[in-house]
């Protein structure tokens, strides 16, 4: 009995001194992060969440009441800019070129869904004289759950809305996505530790020693019966967007992915302006990079240049009009 005792006791003790080792490596990751990094002592994920979206976007909204003629941008990170600076984003571009009001709302890795839940929240609100939609080729991918926890490559891990079955449902795209989600949201230590572990498999999927599910789309196309699926869920979601926006017109560009989106849009009668990350690397080609440090998305001469053109666009086939 007094074995068993000693035994439980010195098991308490282990659990205890593992606890306050926790606890104290906890405050060591977010006092650096605070003086290091300025990520405030009690952030958590959860600071980032939108109770409807998933997670919060970048807001940048103009005059409601103006007299000028209301443009409302909708995208994902391309319209975020990962912080190049507002004046020279390809939206600002647009309005100066078009000396219209621009209203923008982006987030990082949205898909359809959410960028249709972020028209219906804003569209009374802001009644546009035109919305522009950028889309991205991530898209398909993030707009099924079954494609996007099986991707390392496109995979936000965070909880997002899908469209299942004509309902919307919030899931993590991952397997135990409650329990880790609780984990991050509370520990930084957490956090940090998954991130490392997602990392190293999407390392390790670039070298092929892994397979993420990249690969049977770019092997299979829509003859994978999941991505089908993704291209009918995005189709769908599309026809939504047209739907909710009414007579207002619609306008749309793509980062990559060009002839699926072209077929969507013209399906739902969506006006497409093309491929402006094929245009800025042909521009690429002759005046060099035009990339931030992820060699992906769009620096200031690229974000300008892919403004330039849509500006142009929109005068070519009559716009600003009433």
């Amino acid at each position: 009995m007094n074995k068993i005792k000693r035994v439980i006791i010195n098991m308490s003790a282990s659990a205890i001194l593992l606890i306050c080792l926790l606890f104290v490596t906890e405050i060591i990751f977010r006092t650096y992060d605070k003086a290091l990094r300025g990520i405030p002592f009690t952030t958590s994920i959860m600071n980032f969440y939108d109770q409807e979206l998933g997670w919060k976007g970048k807001k940048v909204f103009g005059d409601t009441a103006t007299k000028k003629y209301k443009i409302f941008v909708v995208g994902d990170s391309i319209t975020d800019g990962l912080n190049v600076a507002e004046k020279d984003m390809y939206y600002s571009i647009i309005g100066k070129e078009l000396d219209a009001e621009i209203f923008v709302y982006a987030g990082g890795g949205y898909g359809t869904l959410q960028e249709y839940m972020v028209i219906d929240r804003y569209f009374d609100k802001i009644k546009p004289d035109l919305v522009i939609l950028q889309t991205c080729n991530n898209d398909f991918i993030n707009n099924l759950w079954d494609l996007e926890s099986a991707s390392f490559f496109n995979n936000n891990l965070m909880i997002r809305p899908y469209l299942i079955n004509e309902k919307i449902e919030y899931r993590f795209p991952k397997r135990h996505g409650k329990l880790r989600i609780f984990l991050s949201s509370n520990s930084r230590i957490s956090y940090y530790l998954t991130r490392r572990i997602d990392m190293l498999f999407a390392g390790l999927a670039k070298k092929g020693l892994v397979k993420s599910v990249e690969k049977h789309i770019r092997e299979r196309g829509t003859s994978f019966d999941k991505f089908k699926k993704a291209v009918e869920v995005t189709d769908n979601l599309m026809a939504k967007i047209k739907s909710r926006v009414g007579k207002t017109p619609i306008v749309a560009f793509t980062f990559g992915e060009k002839e699926r989106f072209k077929m969507i849009f013209q399906k739902n009668d969506i006006e497409f302006f093309g491929d402006m990350n094929e245009e800025v690397q042909k521009e690429e080609i002759k005046s060099g990079k035009m990339r931030l440090k992820d060699n992906s998305h769009w620096d200031t001469k690229g974000q300008q240049l892919c403004g330039q053109i849509l500006a142009g666009e929109l005068r070519k086939r009559g716009y600003p009009k009433k």
